[in-house]
């Protein structure tokens, strides 16, 4: 059981300095575009300070993979320094027909280790589990599941002593096997990225981004359709992750992610050529996508307009049809301190956060 006493007591001795990490999510390539991505609106930068956390202090909240574990909160939240990623768009050739593909603007900031040592640490799971097939080991290094929002990250490797063979990596890091995938999950959505500092011949190091995880108790992760010899993943962070909600949950904003339940945004539907309205659980139209603070600084989720695209997440599942209440789930590409949130803005629309 987690002691918020000796938890507490143990982050007091910890001291200052900086760290991060960012991730793009992959654009469809078959879609055709006519605009390049510019950044159009100005683009808040948290002011943070990041602890360089020691060995001794996530041993005791359950980091004992780890030398470093500052670093594990890199792969997770955040990059060195802050930078911006400006977009674009270029031209791929597939099946002999060009395609135009498009790269989001992407805003990469240091991580709030503050924010990640009261809010991310303390719920941390499923740290060192294994199975093995075929000569490949499967180990979950680390497992953050957010119950408020239902989304989380699981960071695992695959290690073999004769070379992980078989996957593909996509422009955007993305982690893919052409010949079905290897590492499957049930009972969530998710993106898979490489660890590129982490990954040598004989090991894949993976950050997994989810959402949508439905009413079961755990994940499964396995190899092929393996689920006899499956890793068990608890969906349970004791509902202790702070969160803050709008209208009775119609918004729900945690420190790592955003969820809309769609049901309750009728704005967000789409009116056709011909006059129809398709509401939102048919069609999203969610061009728009932000959170501001109480200091008057905005984190841009997400910009879909003609001439500025800005993709400031890891992962983005819209409309899971196995639960009751269709969503729109964003995990973020870094922190954020929920205390200090003012307002979501959604299209046009603001929503005040209590």
């Amino acid at each position: 059981m987690f002691d918020q006493k000796k938890y507490i007591e143990t982050f007091s001795q910890v001291h200052a300095s900086e760290k991060t990490l960012t991730e793009v999510l992959n654009m469809t390539k078959q879609k055709k575009t006519h605009y390049v991505g510019r950044l159009t609106r100005a683009l808040a930068v948290a002011a943070v300070m990041t602890a360089m956390l020691a060995t001794t202090v996530f041993a005791y909240v359950g980091f004992t993979q780890y030398e470093n574990p500052t670093e594990m909160l890199k792969i997770f939240f955040g990059s060195d320094e802050y930078r911006v990623d400006e977009g674009g768009i270029r031209t791929e050739t597939i099946g002999g027909k060009p395609y135009d593909v498009i790269e989001p603007t992407v805003e990469h900031v240091p991580v709030d280790t503050k924010v990640a040592e009261e809010y991310v640490a303390p719920f941390i799971s499923d740290v060192g589990k294994s199975i093995t097939y075929d000569g490949d080991t499967l180990t979950v290094e680390a497992h953050h599941y957010d119950s408020a929002t239902n989304c989380g990250i699981i960071y695992y490797t695959v290690e073999n002593p004769d070379g992980v063979t078989g996957y593909e990596l996509q422009d955007n890091g993305e982690v893919w096997w052409p010949g079905g995938e290897k590492v499957q999950m049930s009972n969530v959505s998710e993106k898979n990225y490489i660890v590129e500092e982490e990954t040598t011949a004989t090991k894949l190091t993976v950050a997994s981004y989810y959402c949508g995880a439905n009413e079961a108790d755990v994940i499964e992760v396995y190899f092929y359709d393996d689920t006899v010899n499956s890793l068990k993943l608890r969906l349970d962070d004791g509902g202790g992750m702070a969160f803050k909600a709008y209208e009775e949950s119609s918004i729900v904003v945690s420190p790592i992610a955003i969820r809309l339940r769609l049901t309750d945004f009728d704005s967000l539907g789409k009116i056709l050529e011909d006059g129809s309205y398709l509401p939102p659980v048919d069609d999203v139209r969610l061009d728009y996508l932000a959170v501001r603070f109480t200091d008057g600084s905005v984190y841009v989720v997400r910009q879909d307009e003609e001439n500025a695209v800005i993709h400031n997440y890891h992962y983005a599942l819209i409309k899971d049809y196995d639960k009751e209440e269709p969503c729109a789930s964003y995990v973020f590409n870094r922190l954020i301190d929920v205390e200090a949130v003012d307002a979501v803005i959604i299209n046009d629309q603001e929503y005040a956060v209590k």
